[in-house]
């Protein structure tokens, strides 16, 4: 797989996952866009696209569960999909576009935990924030600040945002 990423890389400037698992597992400096699509899993062991100007996944799983947290200063664009965090507590992206997906991550008190320096836009009818994990030992009751964003854009009205207090 790591051969022929290179050669698509070098050819167009683009990384497509189009089925299976694929594990990317070294720091990728190309500045083109991340296209996971139905099927497919992109699994970032140790792996880097904070580089790619867009990143779009489709009906398919972006894991990042295994690496480093995403800092990317493209934007993230999920469709019936699910965007795996694992213990990584705090992503940030330029632009955030949900609809109809899951997003899973630990929280930590006190920080924002996925920053999006742009405009954060749901669409569908469910999107789901799945908490991995609740990390020290937050005083209850006490509020979380799970997605910090610069705007905001409802595209069909049925999303909506609400503070969680437990």
């Amino acid at each position: 797989f790591h051969a022929a990423l290179r050669e698509l890389t070098r050819r167009t400037g683009t990384v497509l996952v189009n089925s299976g698992s694929n594990v990317l597992a070294g720091v990728n400096f190309y500045t083109g866009p991340t296209i996971v699509n139905a099927g497919a899993t992109l699994a970032l062991n140790g792996g880097s696209i904070d580089n790619s100007q867009v990143i779009t996944v489709s009906n398919a799983t972006l894991d990042a569960s295994a690496g480093a947290p995403i800092a990317s200063s493209g934007s993230l664009l999920m469709t019936n999909s699910t965007f795996n965090l694992g213990t990584n507590a705090v992503s940030t992206v330029a632009a955030l576009s949900v609809s109809n997906s899951t997003i899973s991550f630990p929280i930590t008190p006190g920080v924002a935990n996925i920053t999006v320096a742009g405009t954060l836009t749901t669409g569908g009818s469910t999107n789901v924030i799945r908490i991995a994990a609740v990390q020290g030992f937050p005083v209850y009751p006490t509020n979380f600040t799970l997605i910090k964003y610069g705007s905001f854009a409802n595209v069909d009205g049925q999303n909506k945002l609400t503070t969680l207090g437990l």
